[in-house]
């Protein structure tokens, strides 16, 4: 399951900025600013669109913020009599694809485990750059944040790869 962070690194970037995780424009325009952006706006007129428009600088990203581990068995008996029959990864992607509470549960605490560790950076820096990129929006290409954040990519599964094994115990609580 240690390439399993890869699989599902974008699903889970998907829920940290629906859930408040974003990114905030030093301009203001965007789906979900944080409360202190300070943001020059043109007025109002009806010629905004051929008013000159200062340069509103560089993006700024705010933390994806932290997982907040799932408490107690989310997993059916069924899916893990199916993990026990797995030698590969792929199997072991298929049975907990099967159960979705229990694929949320298990990759949820792995991450808030990992993030606990030292590896929040990472992850907000890939967050940010998928946000950035447009990988997060609504109908956006799925291959975008492997293509377009590959490095940050890299760097948060590294990251969670190293804390793995010592995370195993907060992702075990998921099974009965």
């Amino acid at each position: 399951m240690a390439r399993a962070a890869s699989a599902i690194v974008a699903t889970v970037a998907l829920a940290a900025c629906a859930e408040g995780g974003g990114v905030t424009r030093l301009d203001g325009s965007i789906l979900r600013p944080s409360s202190d952006a300070a943001a020059p706006r043109l007025p109002p007129t009806s010629d905004a669109a051929s008013a000159p428009r200062a340069d509103a600088g560089p993006f700024t990203c705010t933390s994806a913020g932290a997982y907040q581990p799932v408490e107690g068995v989310q997993c059916s008996t069924d899916t893990v009599t199916c993990l026990n029959g797995c030698t590969e990864y792929e199997c072991q992607e298929a049975c907990l694809s099967a159960d979705l509470p229990c694929y949320s549960c298990v990759y949820t605490n792995l991450y808030a485990c990992s993030q606990s560790m030292g590896c929040q950076a990472e992850w907000d820096a890939y967050v940010c750059c998928a946000e950035l990129n447009g990988c997060l929006a609504e109908g956006a290409d799925p291959t975008c944040v492997t293509t377009e954040c590959a490095s940050q990519e890299t760097l948060a599964n590294d990251c969670f790869s190293a804390t793995y094994e010592a995370c195993a115990p907060a992702y075990a609580t998921c099974f009965p």
